[in-house]
């Protein structure tokens, strides 16, 4: 099979978002942005689970829970069944956020998607959506080559 080169795609969407520093009233980093988007997109899993998909060792992910704590935006809560196991949710100044954060970056993409054509612009969205297409077809987690 021919090699394909990802590390395009990864350059192409860091050089989009690089700039992008939402002005809130309290500073948030992109892993703990990426945190509430998650816990939007997929609420209801188990604490230990956000930090897997995130790949992120459980002490860190333990203090980045707690630094959206602190900043009240996420609450952890045990289960009442299990004291081991515990979930994140979102609070209302977390929901708030979100949306201001969505708004910020609808803002900020906008500027900077300014310098493609209309074509551009239609060649980008049909790549993004084929790709999209071909991300669901991949297995969630790769299984092991045994044969080797």
């Amino acid at each position: 099979m021919e090699r394909i080169n990802f590390k395009v795609l990864e350059r192409f969407g860091k050089g989009i978002e690089k700039g992008f520093r939402p002005i809130l009233e309290f500073k948030l980093n992109r892993t703990e942005i990426e945190l509430l988007m998650l816990l939007e997109h997929k609420p209801g899993m188990a604490f230990k689970d956000y930090g897997k998909t995130m790949r992120i060792e459980k002490s860190s992910f333990t203090y980045l829970v707690d630094l959206l704590e602190t900043k009240e935006l996420v609450n952890k809560i045990d289960d009442e069944d299990d004291r081991r196991r515990k979930y994140i949710e979102i609070t209302q100044k977390g929901r708030d956020t979100i949306v201001k954060l969505k708004e910020l970056h609808h803002e900020f993409m906008q500027e900077r998607l300014k310098i493609f054509s209309e074509a551009e612009l239609k060649e980008l969205r049909e790549a993004v959506e084929t790709i999209e297409r071909l991300a669901k077809k991949l297995p969630e987690r790769p299984r092991p080559d045994r044969d080797r």
